[in-house]
């Protein structure tokens, strides 16, 4: 199970069902043609990604860059720290 966390995109000025649609489907995007990847989900603050098998870190690090560049796309800001934990 992979948490991946916008650090710089939790702010109080952000419409929660917003911000859950947005994290919803840049999880789902980002894990298109991964196979490990099982499951994702989005809240309004993160999203979670559940991986079969943990035998290395490529296919986090996939994810986790097309993360970025998914959320950055549905926020309409840059999105310069995304934590992975």
């Amino acid at each position: 199970l992979v948490t991946i966390l916008d650090a710089d995109g939790a702010r109080s000025d952000v419409d929660p069902l917003a911000a859950t649609l947005t994290h919803r489907s840049a999880a789902l995007q980002s894990t298109i043609g991964v196979n490990p990847a099982l499951f994702s989900a989005g809240t309004e603050t993160h999203s979670v990604v559940l991986f079969r098998e943990s035998g290395g870190r490529a296919d986090h690090a996939q994810v986790l860059v097309h993360y970025q560049l998914e959320l950055a796309k549905r926020a309409g800001r840059t999105v310069d720290r995304v934590i992975l934990g």
